[in-house]
């Protein structure tokens, strides 16, 4: 405990807003999850780099999250430092006739991104208005929707490397992007700081319409009024997971407080004090279930921590 409590007085020294014994709950878009000992919320990328920096020196486990609407943690909580990028949202524009280029910190929200490409009439973000997560959250896993994703419009990224205690640049072709994967998710040495993009000049009116169409269908199609995490599976060639299961008739299924939406299959739903067991269970229930019809298993597109 004294550790802990050292720990805490050295980040309020350096300015960061740090915070303990917090719920999963609390930071998760799920709303399960254990307690976690420490949570810090830095307002710069300095220092959010001295988090990890001290978190490694003094041997804490630490993990850096964004607005949590793609993770799981366990109900035995998380022990050691996570660290929110909720305030490291600068959105920097440059634009001339042809195109233009955001600099995006990675705490930005994909949502304020797209508002932001809007005001400028930068078309190529569409497809990321409405969706709840963050930039770097968003690099992290290639996230798209509606036939467009993160991979089409990055030119770079800058990343802090903490074996190395430098910020290194990887381009494009480095990320090694595919259908909801970048290589971050293997390189846990890699902290996503800023993501460079680069979008073509359009028709504010056009690019707004189809935001507002996008938005809408969002609405009419995904359970967004009850706590979840996006869709639980990756597409399979061939397949698409919310039809299957639907198909089986799991529409409504439920297990504890974790349901299969009633409106979109592809979802579960926390539909009151679920906890994140429950979500698991019923994860590996739909997982079990499609292999038995269909002779494979789902790869399941929820971080699970813990």
């Amino acid at each position: 405990m004294s550790e802990i409590l050292e720990f805490i007085d050295f980040l309020n020294s350096a300015g960061v807003d740090v915070r303990c014994n917090i719920m999963a709950s609390v930071i998760t878009s799920f709303k399960t999850g254990g307690n976690i000992d420490l949570i810090a919320y830095p307002d710069s990328v300095d220092k959010m780099i001295t988090c990890v920096k001290e978190a490694k020196t003094r041997g804490f486990r630490f993990l850096v999250v964004g607005r949590g609407t793609n993770i799981l943690i366990s109900d035995s909580g998380y022990r050691g430092l996570i660290i929110k990028t909720d305030k490291l949202n600068n959105l920097t524009v440059e634009a001339d006739r042809s195109c233009g280029r955001i600099l995006a910190e990675c705490g930005a929200s994909l949502t304020a991104l797209s508002i932001k490409a809007l005001k400028h009439s930068l078309t190529g973000l569409e497809f990321a208005y409405g969706i709840p997560g963050s930039v770097g959250g968003a690099v992290f896993m290639n996230a798209g929707a509606y036939g467009g994703e993160m991979a089409d419009i990055i030119d770079y990224i800058e990343c802090y490397s903490v074996s190395k205690d430098e910020i290194v640049r990887l381009e494009k072709d480095e990320i090694e992007f595919s259908y909801r994967y970048s290589k971050l998710m293997n390189k846990p040495d890699l902290v996503c700081i800023n993501t460079a993009m680069t979008l073509e000049v359009g028709h504010y009116d056009s690019i707004n319409s189809v935001m507002v169409a996008n938005k809408t269908a969002r609405s009419e199609k995904q359970p967004l009024e009850l706590p979840n995490a996006g869709s639980v599976f990756k597409r399979h060639p061939g397949y698409f997971i919310g039809q299957i299961v639907d198909e089986m008739g799991l529409k409504g299924y439920t297990i504890g407080g974790a349901q299969v939406s009633c409106k979109h299959a592809g979802f579960i739903v926390n539909v009151g004090g679920a906890t994140t067991n429950d979500v698991l269970q019923l994860i590996n229930y739909l997982s079990n279930k499609i292999r038995e019809r269909h002779g494979f298993t789902p790869e399941c597109e929820i971080r699970i921590i813990g």
